[in-house]
């Protein structure tokens, strides 16, 4: 073993180590360790995002179930509220 092999050891430890710890997923955030509110459902978005778009895409179908069925914002027809707790069941799979 050469002088030269023996100096670009330590520096290919280090550079092996510090690539693994500044990859992407040393820096993934644990949202289940952030309490409920804004922060965490923003730490939740940016880490899964295809999991809030099909709830939107759920949402929307419910929305648009719950118009078909005549649940409008009109007080005179069921209310905005009747509306909004269809809507709420439908996305937790109470109403088909």
């Amino acid at each position: 073993m050469g002088p030269a092999e023996i100096e670009t050891r330590p520096v290919m430890t280090t550079l092996i180590a510090s690539s693994a710890a500044f990859s992407s997923t040393a820096f993934a955030e644990d949202c289940r360790a952030l309490p409920r509110g804004p922060e965490k459902r923003a730490c939740v978005m940016r880490e899964h995002p295809g999991m809030f778009e099909a709830r939107e895409a759920k949402k929307e179908r419910c929305k648009q179930l719950a118009m078909e069925r005549g649940f409008t914002s009109d007080k005179g027809t069921g209310g905005a509220g009747a509306r909004k707790n269809f809507v709420r069941d439908c996305v937790h799979g109470k109403q088909s």
